[in-house]
């Protein structure tokens, strides 16, 4: 949490609880339109932390979201990937194969001359 959120929740902790106090006493001391003013302060103050919290909450689910589909397009390419090297794994075993086919049904160059090697 940055010093900015961290200044911000405890100015909204000092609103709510000067204003929930300060309904408390004026209610207890019989003012109503004091103690009714609080109130309505205390209202419109939890109101708008609800406002700020539900947009935090939409932007950390979009940032979920967001997150959750990169992941699944990374997992798709190195899937991918991993198909197009066993190809071509695949495919140097074929050659290495024939290469090695082809060496032992071929003459050497002493036979093509009529000497064995000994």
């Amino acid at each position: 949490m940055s010093l900015r959120s961290r200044i911000w929740l405890a100015a909204g902790a000092l609103f709510f609880f000067i204003n929930f106090v300060g309904a408390i006493l004026a209610a207890m001391q019989g003012e109503r339109r004091h103690a009714g003013v609080h109130a309505v302060l205390l209202v419109v103050g939890v109101s708008i932390a609800r406002r700020v919290w539900r947009r935090k909450e939409s932007a950390i689910i979009a940032q979920s979201r967001e997150l959750t589909d990169g992941l699944s397009q990374l997992e798709r390419s190195v899937a991918a990937v991993a198909i197009d090297v066993e190809r071509i794994g695949e495919g140097q075993r074929v050659i290495t194969r024939l290469f090695t086919e082809n060496d032992a049904s071929e003459p050497t160059d002493l036979e093509t001359r009529g000497m064995s090697p000994q």
